[in-house]
């Protein structure tokens, strides 16, 4: 059974990677402020120093072809359901890519028009790419809605994945910021953000640090508005993460 659509998914893939590049060379000049502009920690490295050939993603695209050529022989629902989201998340990236050149090709073109220097953390621009993937997804669940079938459903379900993963990276950036933290021994609080040095002591977890005045502070607030008819058992509850007190 021929099925020329399989190639759809390779293709995007090649597309993103192509404008990744474009982008990352009309956003900085050097190879930290080009890596800056991929949040996918995989290829920083890569798009940092421009390398066009990425043998990484050249396997990555060629397995994800192979698995839906296979899966086009096998079952043709299943193969309509990942060539719909599959689509429909590489999609939404060459989207993001698209408007982020146009806005970085005009500031070229007029740049009276912008003024002052916008600095972004890492955290912040997937945060930010987070909330403007969500916001994308709504005419994908609204097809699905309208016209329910595999490729709607599977184009809806692969534009919330793609939503989701800014936030994934977003918390295994966190993680490991804290994790440097203590390594260096330059602790601090996460909810007042002031250093283990001010005196007070710290609560670690692996993704993040409380120290003893914010804790009364929690207690305080929770001790002023009660859940009414709580009910929650022990056994309900999640097991929680090894915490421990820093020296």
């Amino acid at each position: 059974m021929s099925h020329i659509e399989v190639l759809i998914v390779p293709l995007l893939m090649l597309a993103d990677y192509g404008l990744t590049m474009v982008g990352a060379s009309l956003y900085g000049r050097t190879a930290a402020q080009r890596a800056a502009y991929e949040l996918n920690p995989l290829f920083k490295s890569a798009v940092g120093k421009l390398q066009i050939v990425n043998v990484r993603h050249i396997l990555s695209t060629a397995l994800i072809g192979l698995l839906l050529w296979q899966m086009a022989e096998i079952n043709e629902v299943v193969f309509q359901a990942m060539l719909g989201g599959l689509s429909a998340a590489f999609a939404l990236v060459i989207s993001i890519h698209v408007a982020n050149i146009g806005c970085l090709l005009l500031n070229r073109r007029w740049p009276d028009e912008v003024k002052g220097q916008l600095q972004t953390s890492e955290r912040h621009r997937l945060a930010s790419t987070a909330i403007r993937m969500t916001a994308l997804t709504l005419p994908f669940f609204l097809l699905a809605s309208l016209a329910p079938n595999a490729v709607s459903l599977g184009a809806a379900a692969g534009a919330l994945w793609m939503a989701l993963v800014p936030v994934i990276w977003l918390r295994n950036l966190d993680a490991k910021k804290a994790k440097t933290m203590i390594a260096q021994g330059t602790q601090a609080c996460s909810f007042c953000e002031r250093p283990s040095q001010s005196g007070q002591r710290l609560i670690t977890s692996p993704r993040a640090m409380i120290c003893d005045e914010c804790v009364t502070t929690c207690v305080e607030v929770l001790a002023a508005q009660p859940v009414p008819g709580d009910a929650r058992s022990a056994q309900s509850m999640p097991e929680a993460p090894a915490i421990a007190v820093a020296a």
